[in-house]
């Protein structure tokens, strides 16, 4: 199978010109979701190796065990051309820890922590756990572990982005999820 343009994890963001998929399960779907492709990602992808330009995933890896996170970013590297991207979006661990580490600054001001939970968190160490195990969090990267797992699965020219923005017209924009996270780009 060949797709120019993925988006793993679509969940509820399907978008027009990319091939999504996703595996929905009724713990996060109680109904269903528009998709290209059902396809559980702790599996291989039934994509051609070299076949794609661009995979696009938003708040997905940190959903995986370490070992699982690797093996997507191996797959994602197989399926990629040589000059394809990787644009990865996940929870930023840095941007947790220094919500924690740093008492004056306003962690209750956090979009995503705003949009689940309104005023009802009183904690630093409240909004640390729901960060890393109420949403089904399994690994949260900062940018020097990200960018050494995308190192193991072979890419070598990674970057962190700012929100919107990439040397790529097809990745500008692309984040529909508007809370401070980390966005990395990996070329093959």
């Amino acid at each position: 199978m060949i797709a120019e343009k993925i988006h793993l994890g679509c969940g509820e963001r399907y978008k027009e010109g990319w091939y999504n998929i996703d595996f929905p399960t009724p713990e996060y779907f109680d109904h269903k979701i528009k998709l290209d492709l059902t396809h559980d990602l702790t599996k291989p992808l039934p994509f051609d190796s070299e076949s794609a330009q661009f995979i696009y995933n938003e708040h997905v890896i940190e959903h995986f065990d370490l070992p699982t996170g690797l093996r997507i970013f191996k797959e994602c590297f197989r399926i990629l051309k040589p000059g394809g991207v990787l644009r990865t979006s996940t929870p930023d661990l840095e941007i947790i820890f220094g919500y924690y580490s740093n008492p004056f600054r306003e962690w209750r001001e956090d979009l995503y922590i705003k949009e689940s939970h309104g005023n009802s968190m009183q904690t630093r160490c409240e909004m640390v756990n729901f960060r890393f195990r109420e949403c089904g969090h399994k690994y949260i990267y900062d940018t020097e572990e990200i960018t050494r797992r995308l190192n193991e699965a072979g890419f070598l020219r990674i970057k962190r982005v700012d929100h919107a923005k990439s040397d790529y017209v097809e990745l500008r924009n692309i984040e529909s999820r508007l809370e401070k996270c980390m966005i990395i780009e990996a070329v093959k």
